[in-house]
């Protein structure tokens, strides 16, 4: 008797299902605010930096009280080296704040303020403030405006507390077609001018961007 069987093994593979993965939802990015328009984004900025600066003077002011006790009641030669530290921080701070906020880059001279640097900060337009730190801005130094290769500065506003504009202001950034002054047509011809402007087109009495003042808060009325 064959005990033997044929035994039909059938393995059946299951097959695979499909599974189709989700992907990861993306994270909303926050709406970015609507880019307001050159003249007020100045405006913004230059206040912006006024308050830096308060800030900064109430700073360096204490810092030099310090320095001056340090001299007096304790060596004199700390109290000096603190205040030249706090002198050396006050410069470098200011400076760096005026290029972040508005694209400028200046040095203390006799009687004034001199723009060594520009570049453009938020469009096709720059305005070079009448004052920087309580001081006239009074001259614009030789090939002043950074060469930039994206460059899309157009038009350059200058007030009338300028008396001098050096060398080839505009020579690192050719795409500047329009000076904006804003004085007279006559005070304009007064300023000792070392640039040749044949190819940009003047304007006069150019009026500046209104600086916002600190609104004051009102106060509650009181309800018996």
């Amino acid at each position: 008797m064959d005990n033997n069987l044929d035994i039909k093994t059938n393995i059946t593979e299951a097959a695979p299902q499909s599974v189709t993965e989700k992907e990861p939802e993306k994270a909303q990015e926050p709406e970015k605010a609507p880019k307001l328009p050159p003249h007020r984004e100045y405006a913004k900025r230059i206040v912006k930096f006024r308050k830096f600066y308060i800030q900064l003077l109430a700073t360096i002011g204490v810092a030099m009280i310090g320095a001056l006790l340090v001299a007096l009641f304790y060596n004199l030669a700390i109290g000096v080296a603190v205040a030249v530290v706090a002198t050396l921080l006050y410069r470098y701070f200011a400076v760096d704040e005026m290029f972040k906020q508005l694209g400028l880059k200046y040095t203390s001279i006799v009687g004034g303020i001199k723009i060594t640097g520009c570049e453009e900060r938020y469009g096709d337009v720059l305005w070079i403030p009448e004052s920087i730190m309580f001081f006239d801005v009074t001259e614009i130094s030789d090939e002043a405006f950074t060469k930039k290769e994206d460059a899309t500065l157009r038009c350059v506003f200058i007030p009338k507390t300028v008396t001098r504009i050096g060398k080839n202001i505009f020579a690192n950034i050719p795409t500047v077609t329009e000076i904006r002054y804003e004085g007279t047509k006559e005070e304009w011809e007064m300023i000792e001018n070392e640039t040749d402007l044949a190819s940009i087109t003047l304007f006069f009495e150019a009026k500046y961007p209104p600086i916002p003042k600190k609104k004051k808060k009102k106060k509650a009325n009181k309800t018996k």
